[in-house]
């Protein structure tokens, strides 16, 4: 399949290695629906591939090693051909997805974002999918892991200003 721009196309059958930094360290089956008639390619590229359990109920866990600190993690859940139910999503061992997890019908797709932070004892992203019951299946079209940002504080006059009735850009 075609990996979409700003993403590293990672075979679903590819196992974590320490020198590369990332892969399955449990087995994910891959699956590809071809082009998204409806969607623009880019998009078509990211939803049209994914990895999925071989095995109902199954788990499949996807490490990515990165520094110390906080991140951003977006993961693409949904499959075009069939619908999807109770997904759910770990990250470090830590429930990321909402209770009951996360359905979507066939050709519709969740994303789900949530902070993670990493310690300098552990320093790597583990994120594990499985399902908790109904269709036996999850699939994972898309991660995308960023480093957090941090809020910023705005500061404005030292000093109240008066109001003239003008505004200025």
């Amino acid at each position: 399949a075609t990996t979409a721009a700003g993403y590293t196309g990672v075979p679903a059958g590819l196992a974590y290695n320490g020198t590369r930094g990332y892969g399955w360290t449990t087995a994910a089956a891959g699956f590809d629906r071809g082009a998204l008639s409806r969607a623009p390619a880019a998009e078509s590229n990211l939803l049209r591939d994914g990895a999925y359990t071989n095995a109902s109920y199954g788990s499949s866990t996807f490490r990515t090693d990165v520094p110390e600190g906080s991140y951003q993690v977006t993961v693409t859940l949904g499959d075009a051909w069939f619908a999807r139910d109770k997904m759910q999503g770990k990250a470090n061992g830590t429930v990321m997805t909402p209770v009951g997890g996360v359905s979507t019908a066939a050709g519709r797709f969740a994303v789900v974002s949530f902070p993670v932070t990493v310690s300098a004892g552990a320093p790597s992203i583990q994120l594990q999918f499985g399902d908790l019951g109904g269709d036996p299946y999850w699939a994972a079209n898309g991660i995308t892991i960023r480093p957090a940002v941090t809020p910023g504080a705005l500061s404005g006059p030292s000093s109240s200003l008066p109001a003239d009735g003008t505004t200025l850009d």
